[in-house]
């Protein structure tokens, strides 16, 4: 199971600036293991920048541990909120926001700031991780003792 939020700029943007952007991104998010939520792949879409990522709330046992095995800690929704308001202050660029969910954009992050829809998207969605994480059985549960 598994939900997208993707994300691109508001204006064309040149190819050297692309450039410094994906190389801050990759920076800011190699800091970290993203086992629930992948780090933003960041590409040219017609000279927009784009990217999308992926929220696993309940991700592969064998996942979650080789993505540990790094001993980086796990990053969050609430990271890729912070990485994409960062490269939007760094940048000075405007990223629209939309997700599997949403008719269109939900809102949009500006002078590193989202506006109150994107933070509230970014929120529940968190909240909702967290919950299914609580709600899922420990790893050293054998379902099979009596």
């Amino acid at each position: 199971m598994g939900f997208d939020l993707r994300f691109s700029t508001t204006e064309i943007i040149s190819p050297a600036l692309q450039r410094e952007i994906i190389e801050d991104a990759v920076s800011f998010y190699s800091q970290k293991s993203w086992v629930h939520c992948d780090g933003p792949i960041l590409e040219d879409t017609n000279g927009y920048l784009s990217g999308s990522s992926r929220l696993t709330p309940d991700p592969d046992p064998d996942d979650v541990a080789d993505a540990r095995s790094d001993g980086y800690p796990d990053g969050t929704v609430l990271d890729l909120l912070k990485g994409l308001c960062q490269l939007s202050g760094w940048h000075d660029i405007e990223w629209q926001i939309s997700h599997d969910n949403s008719n269109g954009v939900v809102g949009s992050i500006e002078c590193g700031r989202p506006d109150d829809a994107v933070q509230n998207t970014f929120e529940g969605l968190a909240e909702m991780c967290e919950g299914m994480a609580e709600d899922s059985p420990p790893d050293d549960l054998d379902l099979w003792k009596e």
